[in-house]
């Protein structure tokens, strides 16, 4: 984090709106510290196409606390994802569509951001491309990705290759990779190659939420703190809500600024790459 009173804010919003599960809550601040500081020196080239954008709060983060401009479309399958985007008001517009066949013409976009979603999809390089082909050249490609690392650290991993059951041990990597739709299992090296195959020079890679962070958030996945969840449907009282998030916030702090002091080895990597495809190409 570039600054804990920063950091202690988007600890605050992200428990607040996602009370239930505070897995998410503790992930998302580590995702938007390492997008903070790519976006203090950095601006997206307009029109920018939100690539994956859920529910649309964290490009609401993204516009509130760090100033960028609205998106100009928000894509996501999920029609109730959407409808949730569109009551934040941070997309021009919102489309309903997949990532690999992007309903946009050639060179729509200057700009494409996609935040843990391109490790799910179905072909990797059919999206890829379909993301150079509707970014102008020279454009931008911001993304976020769960590498192998991420996996390694898993404190239950490690806890059955201690006692032996490796068998489980990669059962239970297995296990947490399905519950977060992740189709690819890439190292950083990886990730990098994929997009240079497709036409992208890749320029940075970031790796952040490091083996401290990934034990933490491990633990939060755990069975017994799902009971979070039956907290789920009081997110229609919003001074409730309010009360519940700080509570988690509170709960949260003291992991987040205990774990920020590994993020050279962290299990997600945000990537900046460039289209070099040519004009016309």
């Amino acid at each position: 984090m570039n600054d804990r009173a920063d950091s202690m804010q988007m600890l605050q919003a992200f428990s607040e709106t996602y009370f239930w599960k505070p897995m998410l809550a503790f992930y998302n601040v580590f995702e938007m510290g390492a997008l903070w500081e790519y976006f203090d020196n950095v601006a997206l080239m307009a029109p920018v196409l939100d690539l994956g954008c859920s529910d649309g709060f964290v490009m609401s983060v993204l516009v509130g606390m760090l100033g960028l401009s609205k998106s100009d479309v928000g894509l996501d399958l999920d029609f109730g994802r959407l409808r949730l985007a569109r009551d934040k008001g941070c997309h021009g517009a919102l489309v309903r569509s997949i990532g690999e066949k992007l309903p946009f013409r050639d060179d729509t976009f200057g700009s494409l951001i996609s935040l843990k979603t391109l490790d799910a999809v179905s072909d990797l390089q059919l999206v890829l491309r379909e993301a150079g082909r509707v970014v102008r050249p020279a454009g931008t490609l911001v993304m976020t990705v769960v590498t192998e690392t991420f996996y390694q650290h898993l404190w239950p991993y490690h806890f059955l290759r201690a006692l032996g059951l490796h068998w489980l041990a990669r059962d239970y990597q297995a296990r947490v990779q399905r519950r977060f739709g992740c189709r690819y299992r890439l190292n950083a090296d990886q990730w990098s190659a994929q997009l240079t195959a497709a036409g992208w020079i890749v320029e940075q890679v970031k790796p952040f939420f490091g083996p401290k962070a990934i034990k933490i958030h491990s633990f939060l996945l755990l069975k017994p703190l799902r009971i979070f969840g039956l907290l789920f449907p009081l997110r229609r009282y919003p001074a409730l809500t309010l009360r519940l998030g700080r509570v988690v916030a509170w709960f949260l702090a003291r992991f987040v600024r205990d774990t920020t002091s590994d993020a050279d080895k962290g299990g997600m990597v945000l990537i900046v790459a460039r289209n070099m495809r040519a004009n016309g190409g």
